[in-house]
C-alpha cells in the first residue's frame, strides 16, 4: 500500500467543474478506479464553486484640482491625497481565498455621483487592468466631474463581481491659516449659481471643499429647487472631518433661473452629510435635514442670515451652518 496527495491548481474562469481521476494504468486507458476503502470509493474529487473579486484597496474620497499642484481629480486609497495607494482589486477562489495563479483582466466602471462623469485610467477609458498574481492594479486612475456618492464596479468574464464603498470627489477652495478663511467663487456644472464659503473658529490647515451635484435632499419637505443643483460644503482637517466648524455661505442665483419667483419665497434646505445624524447647535437645538430659518439674532445658527436681489433681479442668499461632522 502506499499514499499520496493530490495538489489541483484551478484558474478563475467562474462556476466550471473540475474532475481529478487516477486510473490503474499510466495512460488513463483502466476501467477501475483506485479502491481508497472498503466501500470501493473511486479517486475521485469535483471542485465547485464559483470565483469573485474583492477591493483589496478601495476608493477614498478625493478632491478636483482648482489651484494648486497638491490638488487633483487623483482616486486612490487615501483620503484627498493623489499620491495614496493605487485602487486595486484581488480575485478570489470559491473557498474566499486569493487565486494566485489568476490573471484574469478586472475592468472598473462607475456608478453614482454626477452623470456625464468620465473614469480613466492613466488618461484612457475603459479602465481595464490585467491580474498579477491574482490582484489587479490601478494607478493613475481619475474621474473628471465633482460628485458625491461615487462607487466603483469592479467586473471580469465568468467572476462575480465587487462593489467599492461610495466616494466623492469635490472641489477645493484654499487652505486656512488663520481662523477665518474663504474659497474663491466655484460654479456648478450648469452655470446656473455660484457660491463661495467661509469657516469660522477653524485651525490651521482646515480646507473648504465646495461640491455640486444633482440631488435633491430635501425632497418631501415642500421645498423646490430653483436649480436641480446641491451646493455643499464641507470641512476638513488635514484631510479628515473637522468637527463643530462655524460655515458662512453664500450662493447666487441668476435671474433666468428663478421663473418669477419673489426672493421670500427662496429657502434654503439644509442636509447634514452624515446619513442619521442629528446635529445640536449652540442654542442647544436639534438641527436635521430640512429649510433653514430665518435668524433671529446675530449669533445664531443654522439659519438664514439675508436674502437680496440686485438691479438685474439676480439673488444672493447668504446662510450660516454648523458643520459638526461625526457629532451627534
Amino acid at each position: 500500500s502506499f499514499t499520496f496527495d493530490l495538489l489541483a491548481n484551478v484558474p478563475c474562469v467562474g462556476n466550471a467543474p473540475w474532475t481529478i481521476d487516477a486510473r490503474r494504468s499510466a495512460d488513463h486507458s483502466g476501467s477501475i478506479g483506485f479502491q481508497l476503502d472498503a466501500g470501493g470509493s473511486d479517486l475521485t474529487t469535483d471542485l465547485t464553486g464559483q470565483c469573485s473579486l474583492a477591493l483589496v484597496t478601495g476608493p477614498a474620497n478625493a478632491e478636483l484640482g482648482s489651484d494648486g499642484a497638491t490638488q487633483s481629480e487623483a482616486i486612490t486609497g487615501t483620503p484627498y491625497d493623489p499620491a495614496g495607494p493605487s485602487v486595486s482589486v484581488e480575485v478570489l477562489d470559491a473557498a474566499g481565498q486569493r487565486s494566485t495563479a489568476s490573471t484574469a483582466p478586472v475592468t472598473l466602471g462607475l456608478q453614482g455621483g454626477t452623470s456625464g462623469a468620465v473614469l480613466r485610467l492613466a488618461g484612457t477609458t475603459p479602465v481595464t487592468a490585467a491580474a498579477v498574481q491574482g490582484v489587479a492594479t490601478f494607478p493613475g486612475l481619475t474621474i473628471d466631474l465633482v460628485g458625491l456618492g461615487y462607487v466603483l464596479d469592479a467586473s471580469s468574464p465568468g467572476i462575480v463581481s465587487a462593489l467599492s464603498g461610495p466616494f466623492n470627489v469635490v472641489q477645493f477652495g484654499q487652505v486656512c491659516g488663520s481662523e477665518t478663511c474663504g474659497t474663491p467663487t466655484a460654479g456648478n456644472p450648469t452655470g446656473t449659481t455660484t457660491g463661495s464659503a467661509t469657516a469660522s473658529g477653524v485651525t490651521p490647515g482646515t480646507e473648504l471643499a465646495i461640491a455640486f451635484t444633482g440631488d435633491d435632499p430635501c425632497s418631501g419637505t415642500g421645498y423646490t429647487p430653483v436649480t436641480p443643483d446641491t451646493f455643499t460644503v464641507l470641512a476638513l482637517t488635514d484631510g479628515q472631518p473637522s468637527e463643530n466648524v462655524v460655515l458662512q455661505v453664500t450662493i447666487g442665483i441668476e435671474r433666468a433661473q428663478l421663473g418669477g419667483r419673489r426672493v421670500p419665497q427662496l429657502e434654503v434646505c439644509y442636509a447634514p452629510d452624515v446619513e442619521g445624524k442629528t446635529f445640536i447647535d449652540k442654542t442647544g437645538n436639534p438641527v436635521t435635514q430640512g429649510l433653514l430659518p430665518n435668524c433671529q439674532r446675530a449669533d445664531q445658527l443654522n439659519c438664514v442670515v439675508s436674502k437680496t436681489k440686485d438691479r438685474s433681479g439676480n439673488v444672493t442668499i447668504v446662510f450660516v451652518v454648523i458643520d459638526g461632522r461625526g457629532k451627534i
